[in-house]
């Protein structure tokens, strides 16, 4: 049985896709920063 998903539903987990997208470059540029500075010790 496959589920059916209306307009709404397909926006709103587009919109949690994108948050969840921005979060993980958040945390790559956090982990980038922090190599940057171990580099410079």
């Amino acid at each position: 049985m496959t589920q059916a998903y209306t307009p709404e539903d397909v926006w709103r987990l587009l919109a949690e896709l994108l948050e969840a997208q921005k979060e993980t470059e958040r945390q790559f540029q956090e982990t980038d920063r922090l190599f940057q500075e171990t580099e410079r010790r």
